[in-house]
């Protein structure tokens, strides 16, 4: 997790900067590479303190973001009717068939150098085939 300060100087251009540890201290930087990955109570701890950062940085908002991973890991449940259900399942199934015949023509692409990122999509279509299949096991798991 990582902490965003919002349009710093009262300027409302858009601009972010993010917060970064030194020791004791802290700092912000402009470029998110730099921030620090902070845990849950490092975040609740300083964004308890927002008001008095936006008001010394004359910032419009400050705010905790999830690195991507932490945001891809994260679970989300859906109530589904049965209708749905089954709406689901089969599109999912029709999907995995489209993945199948995408990395084929892909892998086939390769293997004749015909396409620059022929390898990559390829690769790309075994990935989404994959995460296709778990996650038709978890719906009909459910």
């Amino acid at each position: 997790m990582y902490i965003v300060i919002h349009n710093l100087y009262g300027l409302k251009d858009g601009r972010k900067a993010y917060y970064r540890k030194l020791g004791d201290r802290f700092d912000f930087v402009p470029d998110k590479q730099f921030a620090t990955d902070l845990t849950r109570q490092e975040c609740e701890k300083i964004i308890s303190h927002k008001d008095w950062y936006c008001k010394q940085y004359n910032a419009s908002d400050m705010t905790v973001r999830m690195t991507t991973d932490e945001w891809k890991k994260q679970e989300r449940s859906v109530t589904l009717t049965n209708d749905q259900w089954n709406a689901i399942t089969t599109y999912v199934a029709i999907t995995k068939q489209f993945c199948d015949e995408a990395q084929e023509i892909w892998e086939k692409q390769a293997k004749e150098g015909s396409m620059k990122n022929a390898e990559a999509n390829a690769k790309f279509w075994k990935d989404i085939k994959e995460e296709m299949w778990m996650i038709s096991q978890k719906i009909l798991n459910s």
